[in-house]
């Protein structure tokens, strides 16, 4: 029977738990083992303490207040590390069982899978309150959806919330505390799990969600979650099957990311206006999630541009970064060592929509260098605008003949097959 043994996990914030805990309690009768239930405040306000504190003296309860908020992540591995039995149940604190077969049903997959996900549902008709209308539209179109649905990537699907898991195989893996941040531990631990070839089974046995924010800290908690999956996805390459990272590579392959992130910047007070509204629109916080995404990578990606010392090449992305980012690109550069050792510049000016700002700092550029051959600087991906504002600069006279490739592929190609002492 211990070996059957279940331990539920509810991490406490600023919420009264008790309706949940005493659920939880009238059905451990029908789970084939002992059952516990671990509760750990993570600092929550006093008033709310003392609403649960009551709860320690119930059979099977424990509970523990942190010295200290440990975040998302680490309450949680604290939670686990504290269980007493081989199988977890975490749910998080604003949670509601959906009847009184809930237990029953994660009982019924015992010895079929090592993680089953049991989902999340909504209620059926909107809030009363206006400001919780977002979150609410959120949680019904995205995030309650059928085990069939969630069963097609069941990784991918993963959430932290009503996840029964052998607790060893938890420990083993265990949550990210580094993402302080509110968002993507579930993203990263299902992604730790499939790489490791660790099946998921996703059940129609979803905890109902009745801990709604209001439409302002949503989108706060929202925009810190894009921050961490934008995190992932550059440091570990993680969150490549989301929608939102498809449509920002989408965007880089296209080389319109620079555009897409200068129009919504503009279009950003009309969506907030939108989704802090009475009648919000999904769309709307896609296009904002896309334009934060855009954003973090902008902020994570390192401006100086790359050498290729093999072909004594040096590219110049100006097209990637913002016009002041793209102008001190070119200042820097006619500063440093670098300018004096390479016989080519290559200026990638793909997303670049305006070079009048740095023409005399090209010609400059140019005139730094210390080999000033016909093909010392050249452009991939110039626009006939911007064409147009190089050749209203002398370009015949300055940078010789204005070449211009198409892709920086051609560019260096080209650059490989000229005559050494070009």
């Amino acid at each position: 029977m211990v070996a059957l043994g279940l331990s539920v996990l509810i991490p406490v914030y600023n919420r009264d738990v008790s309706a949940l805990v005493q659920d939880l309690l009238s059905q451990a009768p029908s789970w084939p083992g002992p059952v516990e239930v671990l509760l750990f405040d993570d600092k929550s306000e006093e008033g709310f303490q003392a609403l649960n504190r009551p709860l320690a003296a119930l059979p099977g309860v424990r509970y523990k207040e942190m010295p200290a908020n440990q975040g998302r992540a680490a309450i949680r591995n604290h939670l686990a590390a504290a269980a007493g039995y081989p199988w977890l149940l975490l749910l998080d604190n604003d949670s509601q069982l959906p009847d009184a077969q809930f237990l029953s049903r994660y009982a019924a997959v015992l010895g079929r899978t090592p993680a089953a996900v049991g989902g999340t549902c909504y209620e059926a008709q909107p809030p009363a309150d206006p400001a919780l209308h977002l979150r609410w539209l959120y949680g019904r179109e995205r995030e309650a959806r059928p085990a069939a649905v969630r069963n097609q990537d069941p990784h991918a699907q993963l959430t932290l919330n009503n996840l029964l898991i052998d607790a060893a195989l938890f420990r083993q893996f265990g949550l990210d505390e580094s993402l302080t941040r509110y968002g993507h531990e579930d993203t990263k631990f299902g992604w730790r799990l499939r790489q490791a070839a660790v099946p998921v089974l996703h059940l129609d046995n979803p905890v109902l969600h009745d801990g709604l924010e209001p439409a302002g800290v949503f989108l706060a908690k929202t925009h810190d979650a894009v921050r961490n999956l934008a995190r992932l996805y550059q440091t570990e390459g993680l969150g490549g099957e989301t929608r939102l990272v498809q449509t920002a590579r989408r965007l880089q392959k296209l080389r319109l990311a620079a555009a897409a992130r200068y129009a919504l910047s503009q279009a950003e007070a009309r969506l907030r206006r939108n989704l802090l509204s009475r009648s919000p629109s999904l769309r709307q916080l896609d296009l904002l999630k896309l334009l934060w995404f855009l954003q973090e990578l902008r902020i994570m990606a390192p401006i100086t541009p790359g050498i290729e010392d093999e072909n004594n090449v040096l590219i110049l992305s100006l097209g990637q970064v913002y016009d002041i980012d793209k102008l001190s690109e070119v200042v820097a550069l006619l500063n440093s060592e670098t300018i004096k050792r390479v016989a080519h510049v290559l200026i990638d000016a793909h997303e670049l929509t305006s070079i009048n700002v740095m023409g005399l700092e090209l010609l400059e550029l140019k005139n730094k260098m210390t080999k000033l051959g016909r093909y010392s600087l050249i452009f991939c991906g110039l626009k006939p605008e911007t064409k147009f504002v190089l050749e209203l600069l002398d370009s015949e006279k300055e940078f010789g003949e204005l070449i211009n490739f198409n892709s920086v592929e051609d560019a260096k190609e080209f650059l490989s097959k000229l005559p050494k002492e070009s």
